[in-house]
């Protein structure tokens, strides 16, 4: 996420403001997944797709375009080939930080502190708080 405070995104992708966000060193990950990595191409009309076209642009045309009334995301994507069904395990030094929903239940919370601290020692974690003020989130760190 690459606005960690703003408020529609926490709504869209986290169970409005229930989940949590997972921020990953984009370097690493992308050294480790050795894949492409490519921002959103976002557009008012769909892409045109020709019949020669090669395999790798009809994909890019299929996996990187979204209307643009989600140019707000800045979503940059990450298309790596592997095969069909295959997990890919990340190294611990990829993630960097936890970033807790507002509306979250404590119980959760502590729970996933507790997971941090104990399996990712070198993680921060943050809380969110809505803005007295603004529509976005306050990020406070508690670890």
């Amino acid at each position: 996420m690459l606005k960690k405070n703003n408020f529609l995104l926490w709504s869209h992708y986290s169970n409005s403001h229930k989940g949590f966000c997972i921020g990953f060193n984009s370097k690493k990950l992308f050294r480790q997944a050795q894949g492409q990595l490519g921002g959103v191409v976002y557009s008012k009309n769909f892409p045109t797709f020709k019949l020669f076209d090669d395999a790798i642009i009809f994909f890019i045309k299929y996996a990187f375009y979204k209307a643009s009334i989600w140019s707000y995301e800045q979503e940059f994507r990450l298309m790596i080939s592997q095969i069909p069904g295959k997990v890919m395990k990340l190294n611990s030094e990829i993630f960097e930080e936890i970033i807790l929903g507002n509306k979250m239940k404590q119980t959760v919370k502590f729970e996933i502190i507790a997971l941090v601290k104990t399996n990712f020692p070198g993680i921060r974690i943050y809380d969110t708080i809505l803005d007295k003020n603004k529509f976005e989130l306050n990020l406070i760190q508690i670890y």
